[in-house]
């Protein structure tokens, strides 16, 4: 589902802080039952690190969400992104569990069509 871009997220992200406030600012407009569930987000940047989308990819359940690469790489090949964050958010704790480490070990070794090293970094939006 394809998340619309305010005008106001429309700065250069440059640290995650700035991605925790708008996944924050995203999870606030949703129903109280959504905002108990794990999602899944990706957001695609342009050459300058603004964001041209953000897409949830997967919305799962209080404690599992499920996520292919090829929902997170599809967007942003059709669209030509210069990069992507992948954000994941744990509803009711503050835990990481294996299920993210290995997204964290899996999607830079997924990335590595365009051999540039991938920067993985923990962005809190629970």
């Amino acid at each position: 589902m394809r998340i619309r871009v305010r005008q106001t997220w429309k700065d250069q992200i440059s640290n995650p802080e700035k991605v925790s406030e708008i996944l924050r600012s995203i999870l606030s407009t949703e129903s109280e039952i959504d905002r108990d569930k794990e999602h899944i987000w990706v957001l695609g940047l342009s050459t300058s690190n603004v964001i041209r989308y953000i897409d949830l990819v997967s919305l799962g359940t209080l404690d599992m969400t499920l996520c292919e690469p090829r929902e997170v790489f599809r967007l942003a090949v059709m669209k030509g992104v210069k990069a992507i964050i992948v954000a994941h958010n744990h509803p009711l704790c503050r835990c990481r569990n294996k299920g993210c480490y290995a997204v964290c070990e899996f999607m830079p070794r997924a990335r590595g069509i365009d051999q540039s090293p991938a920067e993985p970094s923990v962005v809190d939006a629970a």
